[in-house]
């Protein structure tokens, strides 16, 4: 029950603030802006949809690209520390 408030409240205090946010005219102005850019890419995109097609495929490719690159960085890393622990551990070893 009280999730359900909170949600609530969350919502209300949401929809509060950004309509007092728009008691600004800079803000209404950017907003009426933005939204007009927005319909624009959204009709270009729906009378081209293998543009967004593509789109879609290239960040995607990307994003693939970069975690794969992140995720062989992290695998380097990870072999250095145990090589690095390792080559720590023979000496501690000769040391005794």
């Amino acid at each position: 029950m009280s999730d359900s408030k909170l949600t609530k409240g969350i919502i209300i205090g949401a929809a509060v603030g950004g309509l007092l946010s728009l008691y600004d005219r800079p803000t209404r102005t950017q907003l009426v802006r933005n939204l007009k850019k927005t319909g624009s890419s959204a009709g270009y995109y729906l009378r081209n949809p293998s543009d967004a097609v593509r789109n879609i495929r290239e960040c995607y490719e990307k994003a693939a690209g970069a975690l794969s690159s992140g995720a062989e960085s992290a695998l380097e890393i990870m072999d250095q520390v145990q090589s690095t622990l390792e080559n720590v551990s023979k000496l501690d070893d000769d040391n005794k």
